[in-house]
């Protein structure tokens, strides 16, 4: 018989404690977590654009869509994503006047604002991107006229060279002109 097997179970437990203790590595030092801003980088024309994760419910890749008679131009018009209308609108066409083109790059970024579904055409897609707080500026208009294009926001992030604008799309599908479609 093993010496283990004739002694108390509470002693074999206290014993198994004890070694534990010996050879445990100390916690973990405890951290300053940054509270971080995490969003969908997209192009409109030259123009990069952020839009918060949680205003996008999916990308599409370019769907067949079929024009609406007597609509702004900047209204491609609906497309059927799996058995449901969605009112597809050119991002660059309604903030700027001038079309998106069509091509392998573009996106349908697909939202649910207030009740307002729909689909904005933009240039391109570049993935999720994620800002500490610490890159955050309010923008203002004097200093960098290039963003003057997008007047759905008031903040975004710098870092290094690149400046990204957030693009509030529930402050979009709040503009009446937005939601006059028609001519």
């Amino acid at each position: 018989m093993s010496p283990l097997s004739t002694r108390d179970p509470l002693a074999i437990l206290h014993d198994m404690e004890r070694r534990s203790r010996a050879h445990a590595i100390g916690m973990p030092q405890r951290e300053e977590v940054k509270v971080g801003w995490s969003g969908i980088a997209f192009r409109v024309g030259k123009e990069n654009l952020l839009v918060h994760a949680d205003e996008i419910l999916e990308i599409l890749t370019y769907p067949a869509i079929t024009r609406v008679p007597g609509t702004q131009a900047w209204v491609k018009g609906v497309a059927n994503v799996r058995g449901n209308l969605l009112p597809v609108m050119d991002l660059g066409g309604y903030l700027n006047g001038h079309r998106t083109p069509v091509n392998r790059t573009t996106r349908v970024l697909v939202s649910n604002q207030q009740g307002v579904f729909v689909g904005l055409v933009v240039d391109e897609v570049l993935g999720q991107r994620q800002f500490d707080e610490d890159e955050r500026f309010t923008w203002d208009a004097a200093n960098d006229d290039a963003l003057d294009s997008t007047p759905y926001s008031a903040e975004g992030f710098r870092r290094d060279e690149e400046t990204w604008r957030v693009f509030k799309l529930g402050q979009l599908t709040t503009q009446s002109r937005f939601m006059q479609v028609a001519v």
